[in-house]
């Protein structure tokens, strides 16, 4: 049996989520948390991009800064490179599980 591009692809991302996921699983119900926030984070910002006219090095900033405060309130502190990781993480799971994310124009007068 071949395996189609796509299915490589989702193969290839199943992969990374999980490489990328094993980097900061130290507590599992601290890491299922951190996903479930960055989902939500990943989510909003791109939503927030396309308005905006966000390219993708201003989303991974606002996103950092998001996931860093949400995780904060729900007692949850991390570092840099680990939520780089959580985001990267969000980002190809919510593209693996065919979610797609936005692709809005920007809105006229938007920034």
């Amino acid at each position: 049996m071949e395996l189609s591009w796509s299915d490589a692809i989702l193969a290839g991302v199943g992969a990374a989520v999980g490489y990328l996921l094993r980097r900061v699983a130290r507590d599992p119900a601290r890491l299922v948390r951190l996903m479930e926030i960055a989902q939500i984070v990943v989510r909003a910002v791109e939503e927030m991009g396309a308005v905006y006219g966000w390219d993708g090095a201003m989303k991974k900033s606002e996103a950092d800064r998001r996931l860093r405060r949400l995780a904060a309130l729900h007692g949850l502190r991390m570092g840099g490179e680990e939520a780089d990781t959580v985001i990267e993480a969000a980002v190809a799971d919510l593209k693996g599980a065919g979610i797609q994310l936005s692709r809005r124009r920007p809105a006229a007068g938007a920034r």
